[in-house]
């Protein structure tokens, strides 16, 4: 009798053991534990299929650990080069959650971070499928324009209260999504129509319509101001300036980085390139436009090569490089490394000026 009680209790306590091995497996904090175990071992596919279950519509759980799921998920298929399937499983996840702006902004990130090429087989494009069985196309522009679909969808889903470092992720997102394959000035200028569908290999916005700094009806050179709002940005240029004001608005740290971010972007487009010229000796007297008497440049002052032409032209506040990383090197709230790294690139600066002295 006493053996069939200890029996009887062995199994109910066994059941308990596996009920509750069941409810820590339906957890999402539990299965996201699992499919981070998975991948560490090497078991992408079962980390995969986790992570797919757990993004299911009726499980439930927080915005953030949704997102980090998410990203799981595209890690273990990237492990895979299982890439068609990771771009569909994040345009799943941004249907799915179409108004949850934690999972868009990762899905904008994700889907950015993908080859952006593939193969149309059957009508059908493959993204990075490289058994050569059709056409090759690129997908940089398509992209690109789904990416900022996204985000506009989660900026209007922004939460104010959300906690700061979340909300100047966001902003970051957005700026690299409007520069993304934007190598100059001249495509900033341009407002990216998000109603359009691009094609396959479509390059708007690419290339130059010439060369040199873009320049408006004057010959002076064109400026990106900072709009009232989001919505009333002229060009992707303004709508990327929003978006640094709104990080910046944020203090601390992440004032800094967008203060930064747009110095480093300024001194691109206008910092002095020497063009072969020699020391200021040598140009004393020659150049009554003193397009390369570079030494006599002021602190808001640089040479250019415009659309137009080489121009010495003074620049808005708001553009005086030198003087927006004098600002940054001066402020105490900056790091100690930050501080030394301006130093050293508006020496760069002086150095292509010929101003030693300063350098």
């Amino acid at each position: 009798m006493t053996r069939m009680i200890w029996l009887v209790l062995g199994m109910g306590l066994g059941m308990m053991t596996v009920m509750h091995a069941q409810d820590r497996a339906k957890d999402p904090r539990s299965r996201f534990a699992r499919a981070v175990e998975l991948r560490q071992a090497g078991n992408f596919r079962e980390a995969a299929d986790i992570c797919l279950r757990a993004l299911k519509p009726e499980v439930e759980m927080t915005s953030s650990l949704r997102v980090e799921i998410l990203r799981e998920l595209v890690n273990s298929l990237q492990r895979l080069d299982a890439w068609q399937e990771a771009d569909e499983a994040v345009r799943k996840a941004a249907e799915t959650y179409a108004e949850d702006w934690r999972v868009l902004t990762e899905a904008a990130s994700r889907l950015m971070s993908m080859p952006d090429h593939g193969q149309v087989v059957d009508g059908e494009f493959r993204r990075a499928d490289n058994r050569g069985r059709g056409q090759w196309e690129s997908v940089e522009e398509k992209d690109r324009v789904q990416a900022l679909r996204w985000l506009e969808q989660a900026r209007l889903n922004l939460e104010n209260d959300a906690p700061v470092d979340e909300r100047a992720q966001f902003w970051t997102m957005l700026k690299q999504a409007l520069e993304m394959n934007r190598g100059s000035a001249w495509a900033l200028f341009v407002k990216t129509d998000l109603a359009h569908e691009p094609g396959f290999d479509d390059e708007e916005g690419y290339d130059e319509p010439g060369s040199g700094y873009p320049v408006d009806d004057e010959g002076e050179p064109r400026y990106l101001g900072v709009p009232e709002s989001y919505e009333a940005s002229a060009n992707d240029g303004e709508r990327m300036r929003f978006a640094l004001a709104q990080m910046e608005a944020l203090g601390g740290r992440w004032t800094v980085e967008a203060k930064e971010r747009w110095a480093d972007m300024v001194a691109r487009w206008f910092g002095v390139r020497r063009h072969g010229w020699g020391g200021p000796w040598e140009n004393e007297g020659k150049d009554a436009a003193g397009v390369t008497a570079l030494h006599t440049l002021a602190g808001d002052e640089t040479v250019v090569q415009l659309a137009t032409g080489l121009k010495r032209v003074k620049l808005p506040a708001d553009y005086a490089f030198l003087k927006l990383r004098r600002a940054l090197a001066e402020d105490e709230r900056v790091s100690d490394a930050d501080r030394s790294n301006q130093w050293s690139l508006m020496a760069n600066e002086f150095t292509n000026r010929w101003q030693m002295v300063q350098a």
